[in-house]
Formats: structure tokens, sequence, C-alpha cells
């Protein structure tokens, strides 16, 4: 019996109906018997030692099966690679590693192939553990998006390459679009960096390690966003080709990647490519077209990982949901300070992200790239009227900046410290910044209400101009050097030290 084993979960699965009658449950299988042997001196090497112990074994019993037992993957492939130099001459023998780090190659040589049996009727299935209703619901639909499932819930031809790929079905998706496009060996890097795309990037420790991780993250940054850039980082890093790992190492070091996620996005790369019998070019040529490919393949995929703008930067994005639609509150998620959308100060209309996460309560969408809205017309038509694709427009904020205010009219609008933002955000139904620097007051709301928004804005700054011209108001720029600001906010005079306009008695 395994020590893991949950005996109660089995007990009141198999003893359904015949629970008051059945006072014990046993699952019978055939045993082993077991005899110990053990070394007299203890050894140096354990590794040598247990394949010399096989290789006796090999050479002086009947044929049959050796299991070994060793710590990791690394003394597995020590020991296999022993073997190998001790039986090359004898009779034949097959070395074979068990991990949890095998290919699905590595793993057929190993167990016998299962019957080609299939569920037709998952909801129907008698699940040991049944997940729920709604994941089952939300599962099977997203398959039949991605046409894996035709209308029948039977496996179309993509969804044949899903199951025999074993991977996320959206990764499938884009590398089957891939093919068609003729672009998979760079959407097999993306698919490949997808998988680790949470451990790429470390930012050090200390204030000055932080600066120039983020310094070598903005010179990969692609300006259409973060899988070019991951596409980026890998085809550096491969440069250096399987024979300069220490080469490999320090360049992930100095521009702060970390090596070991690289090297299993690229065993996922060779894995995939030797099953879809693709063989892998280097071609670093980035043309927009290639771009274009790209970047619709990443849609085929991942069409349902939507996303639209609420305006700048800090106001995050509106998550695009199928299986939230029908709720009044959308989902608003941010945008890491580390994407290259951050980095290049880009906040397109339209994006696609890999993953929605939960961070101390605040949602984030990460690894993300912006998506021209007439690649979405290629892919399920259910999905695209589930979630309204021809009414994205009314949602997506669109932006008019006023240039005829001056610093003190901003200022006066905004609030000391931004204080009346929330306010002006709810009035107008939308998002408002102020840029000081340009003497810009910029707002952003959905197409609807931006003539609405306008006019309340330019409300507010006429009041505000109303104000500033029956009093006048010293505004501390350097120092104890200030401006006095008169009528319509119009610079009256500059007082520097001990300079004053007017004295209160006590």
């Amino acid at each position: 019996m395994s020590a893991t084993l949950d005996t109660e979960l089995l007990y009141n699965y198999f003893s359904k109906g015949f629970r008051n009658l059945c006072g014990k449950l046993e699952i019978g299988g055939h045993a082993y018997s077991i005899e110990d042997t053990y070394l007299d001196d203890d050894v140096e090497n354990y590794v040598q030692a247990s394949v010399a112990k096989a290789v006796a074994i090999h050479r002086s019993e009947a044929i049959g099966d050796i299991l070994v037992f060793l710590t990791g993957q690394e003394e597995i492939d020590l020991a296999i690679n022993e073997l190998n130099q001790k039986l090359v001459n004898n009779k034949p023998y097959k070395a074979l590693p068990l991990h949890g780090k095998l290919f699905e190659d590595e793993i057929k040589d190993i167990f016998e192939k299962i019957p080609n049996k299939r569920i037709d009727n998952i909801e129907s299935f008698q699940w040991l553990e049944p997940p729920c209703a709604s994941n089952l619901q939300e599962a099977n639909q997203t398959l039949i998006w991605l046409n894996a499932l035709d209308d029948q819930d039977k496996l179309t031809d993509l969804g044949q390459n899903m199951a025999h790929l074993s991977i996320d079905p959206k990764l499938t998706a884009m590398l089957y679009k891939a093919k068609e496009l003729q672009c998979l060996s760079q959407i097999l890097i993306i698919a490949g960096m997808l998988t680790v795309s949470q451990n790429i990037w470390w930012r050090g420790k200390g204030h000055e390690a932080k600066r120039m991780a983020i310094a070598a993250r903005r010179n990969f940054s692609h300006e259409s966003g973060d899988h070019m850039t991951l596409l980026i980082v890998y085809w550096q890093w491969r440069d250096f080709g399987d024979d300069k790992k220490k080469e490999q190492y320090d360049w992930c070091r100095n521009h702060f990647v970390n090596a070991k996620s690289l090297k299993l996005a690229n065993d996922f790369i060779e894995e995939i490519s030797k099953q879809m019998d693709h063989e892998m070019t280097i071609d670093k040529d980035l043309n927009q077209d290639l771009i274009h490919r790209i970047l619709q393949c990443l849609t085929a995929g991942f069409f349902q990982h939507l996303a639209v703008s609420n305006g700048p930067l800090r106001a995050g994005y509106r998550v695009i949901s199928a299986f939230s639609s029908t709720s009044t509150k959308p989902l608003i998620a941010r945008v890491s300070q580390m994407s290259a959308l951050s980095i290049n100060d880009q906040m397109p209309q339209y994006i696609l992200y890999n993953e929605l996460v939960n961070l101390n309560g605040i949602n984030y969408i990460t690894t993300l790239s912006k998506l021209d809205p007439d690649w979405l017309h290629s892919v399920s038509q259910q999905w695209q009227d589930t979630v309204q694709i021809s009414c994205l427009h009314r949602i997506a904020y669109e932006s008019f900046t006023f240039t005829e205010f001056t610093v003190a009219v901003i200022r006066a609008v905004v609030g000391k410290r931004n204080c009346k933002l929330n306010m002006i955000n709810e009035a107008i139904q939308g998002v408002i910044e102020a840029n000081y620097n340009d003497t810009e007051l910029t707002i952003w709301c959905q197409k609807s209400n931006l003539d609405s928004a306008k006019k309340t804005i330019k409300d507010m700054a006429e009041k505000e101009k109303q104000k500033l011209s029956d009093e006048q108001e010293e505004i501390q720029i350097v120092g104890r050097t200030r401006i006095v600001m008169g009528n319509g906010g119009e610079c009256k005079m500059i007082l520097v030290e001990n300079e004053f306009i007017r004295i209160i008695l006590g």
C-alpha cells in the first residue's frame, strides 16, 4: 500500500451502493518477493557501486529488468553513461532514465503504449475527484474556440495535434498557425520562452544592481511588446552555441537573465521541434512583415487573452473575458513597469497577454504585445459573438489633450497634489492626467463620453480661471523664490528671499 494513497477517497468511490454491506475494501495486485542484500563495507562512490552491481546482475542472471534508485537526474545520467561504457560489447540491453524531466519520446521507451480509448461525454465521466463543473465547461468551451473540438465534441485535426504534443493548447494553436504562415522557428522560440516567462529576469540586490537590470532589460525591449523581446533574448543567448557554456553563463549574469530558465526553454524548443519534425533555423531579420506574421500567430493561440486600454499606463487595461461578460464590474489589470511596453512608454489600445496574476490583491497582466484588432476576425466566430468583438471600439478609450490652459489653471483644476483627480475621473467616467512640463491636460474616456468629458473639463477650467482673476497666489518654485499668479493665472512678479507683497501684523 502506498504511503500517499488516499484510502478514504478510494473507499468512497468504489463502495457506492454497497457501503452498508461492506466494511472493508481491498484492491488486489501481484506481489513480488524482495530480498535485501547489503554491502559489507561503505563505498566512496555509490553511483559507481550501483553501476557495478547492475552490470554483475546483467551478466550473471536471466533476462529481466534491473531498477536502480539514485538521487536525481544528474546521477542517473552519469550512471547511464558509465553503463554504456562497461557494456559496450556485451549482450543486448537498454539503459533508460526515469525521472521527472523526461521528454515524451523518452517516456514512450519506458512504458507500454496505452490503448487508444477515448471519453466521449466528459461531463458524465465518473471522476475519482470531479473537477468544478464550471471549470470543466470553460475548458471544453476554450477547446471549441481553439478549433480543437468540433460541434460533436470530437477532436479535430488540430485537436489531435494538441493531444500529441501534450502542451498548453494555446501554444499548440499558435505553433500550427506558425507552420501555416512560415515562421515556425520564431514561434517555437517564443513558445519555449513563454513556458518560463515568469522566471526569465532577475533584478539583483541593491539599488545599483536593480538600476543595471532595468538598463539591461531596456536594451532588449522591442516596440511591439514582450513576446518579440523574449525572442531577441533567446537569439542573443544562442549566439554562443552549445560549446561555450561558460560564455553563455557569463552573458546571462551580465544581462540579469536567468540561465536555468533559458536552458529549460531551449529543452522545450528542441523537444517540440523534434515532435513536429521541424529543423530549427535562426534568422534575425525582423522585418515588418515577419513581425506581423508572428503577432498573428500569437493571436491564433491567445486571442482569449485580450485586454483594452483604459488610457494612461497607470490606469491599466480592461480584461475582456468571454466567461465574465455578464459582470457589471469590469476586470482591470495593471501593466508591470518592467514590460517592454512600459519601458518604451507605449499604451496600445489593444493587447494580448500571457498571464493574469493577482499580487497582494492587485491584478497584473504579464508578457504583453500590441494587437491589430483586425486579426481577431480570423479566430472563432462563436468567440467573437460572445465577447462582441464588433463593439470593442465602444469600450476602448480615446484621448483628447487641452493645450490652451496655463500651469496655474491646470493646478487649480486637478487640485493641490492632484487631490481632485478621483472626483474628476468619476465626473468624466474616464481618466485625467496633468503634464506641467508641456502645459497639457489630457483626458481619456470612451468615445461616447468624450464630448461630454471635454465640456466638463472646459467648464471646470473656466470656473478656476474666474477664481484666479479675483485673487493673487504665491507659488513656491525653488528655495524661497516664489511666483505671484494673478488674473487668469498670469505671472505678475517673481519674489526672491526677503521680498514680500503683504505684511501681516500680529
